[in-house]
């Protein structure tokens, strides 16, 4: 963890010396159209020798074409990605970010989901960082949790916070939100949605502040009538466990609401030693410089691609599985929905809603799928139009850009893309001629 985390630390510390400690929100605000009307990707070549840069209005090459994907400008930033073709059989995709001017401003050696929680830190308002953090087993947290007192949740991902009450602490602290204004921020933070998946909180009592877990679903009892809640719900700390298992439960959350203080709280000691010639240019390709070929017009990045039908097996947990699946520029593609049906049960099982006012596809995990009907059924014959799919994507409620596509008017989404943030792995068994998924690795 040491390296990649110095990493991590590398990587806010540019953005906390270019926008000051985290507080840039204007600079975004001020920027973003700019950067949404002045710096256009475009690609050079077809695939598998195309290259994406950025041109600017008038078609003046700022950034030249050297890297295999760059994404549309959200909030200011854009996505930008460099294939590892050495890395494993596979390889792996690598993400950074650039900002409106150009500037390489992330190093391009994430993955897609550590640069997800990178642009979490980007948002998050200075004032919910807290000075210090603890990670505290339930044994001596539990003495330390107030009952009938509010005491302050913030949300790792959105810094938002709402207040709880406690009203026991057994296994773990069954709280209540102390009003319904507090409910609602609680709810914000999940996206609108209720599930039992955990996500990463600060606590705070008194002067202290610790890493925990909460979920957002109403059960059992309540003693507060008018906070908007029917039922508590369990938040919980290292070492708390269950009712029904007395097993620990959330720890990879709780530890991830340590590991985003530890990283938060780096940047500052390390601010002092940041230089403004420290700007990275961008980086290179890690493979050879692409071979010279006659100049090229810029073209604007295409909404349109060519899919081609792919008969991949696919294995979930030992179980063979029939995908309709198409390849898109070397990657493979499945519907969505497809993929929810298959894991439904499974230790990766996720949810899926269509907000067809808001135009936004939600995917809420841990929870059981609902089918539509028509999944894991028909099949692909033919090469087809996809089409970039612009809904926006959220996981959890928080914005995710994984690549997806509409074909004949359902959404494929790049299987190595969902591998990653829905944390299951997709190998390739050679012997078997076949992806294997294995939902428990």
């Amino acid at each position: 963890m040491g390296k990649r985390f110095s990493r991590f630390i590398v990587a806010v510390l540019v953005f906390a010396f270019i926008f000051g400690s985290f507080g840039f929100r204007g600079f975004v605000a001020q920027t973003h159209a700019q950067a949404v009307s002045d710096l256009i990707p475009f690609s050079e070549g077809e695939w598998p020798n195309e290259f994406w840069g950025f041109m600017d209005a008038e078609g003046n090459i700022v950034v030249p074409a050297i890297y295999d994907y760059i994404g549309e400008f959200e909030n200011g930033f854009a996505s930008v990605m460099i294939r590892d073709v050495n890395y494993g059989m596979w390889g792996r995709d690598l993400w950074g970010l650039f900002d409106s001017r150009g500037r390489l401003v992330v190093p391009i050696e994430f993955t897609s989901s550590e640069l997800r929680q990178i642009r979490g830190f980007m948002n998050m308002p200075s004032r919910v960082i807290p000075s210090n953090v603890e990670q505290l087993h339930w044994r001596y947290m539990r003495p330390l949790v107030p009952t009938r007192t509010p005491f302050r949740i913030t949300d790792v991902g959105t810094g938002i916070y709402y207040y709880v009450i406690a009203m026991s602490n057994g296994n773990h602290s069954d709280v209540e939100t102390a009003t319904a204004a507090d409910t609602a921020l609680l709810n914000e933070t999940f996206g609108g949605w209720q599930t039992w998946s955990g996500r990463p909180v600060w606590v705070t009592i008194g002067n202290r502040t610790f890493s925990a877990s909460i979920h957002n679903m109403p059960h059992a009892q309540q003693t507060i009538a008018d906070n908007n809640m029917d039922g508590h719900i369990c938040l919980h700390f290292y070492g708390s466990t269950t009712h029904n298992t007395n097993l620990p439960t959330y720890h990879h959350v709780i530890m991830e609401a340590q590991a985003a203080f530890e990283l938060l709280n780096q940047v500052s000691h390390l601010i002092s030693g940041a230089s403004p010639a420290a700007t990275p240019s961008p980086t290179p390709r890690p493979a050879a410089t692409p071979t010279p070929r006659p100049a090229a017009t810029p073209t604007p990045r295409p909404t349109t691609v060519t899919a081609n039908p792919t008969r991949a097996a696919v294995i979930i947990d030992g179980v063979n599985v029939d995908f309709i699946a198409y390849n898109i520029s070397g990657n493979n593609f499945i519907r969505i929905r497809d993929l929810a049906m298959a894991l439904d049960g499974s230790a990766a099982q996720f949810n899926l809603h269509w907000d067809s006012s808001a135009q936004a596809i939600f995917i809420i995990t841990g929870v059981p799928y609902e089918p539509v009907g028509g999944e894991l059924t028909g099949t692909a014959t033919r090469p087809m139009t996809a089409t970039a799919t612009r809904a926006a994507i959220y996981l959890d409620g928080v914005l995710v850009t994984p690549r997806a596509y509409t074909i004949a008017g359902t959404n494929f989404f790049m299987l190595a893309e969902l591998a990653d943030l829905l944390e299951f792995s997709a190998v390739w068994d050679r012997s078997a001629r076949a992806i294997r998924i294995n939902t428990e690795f």
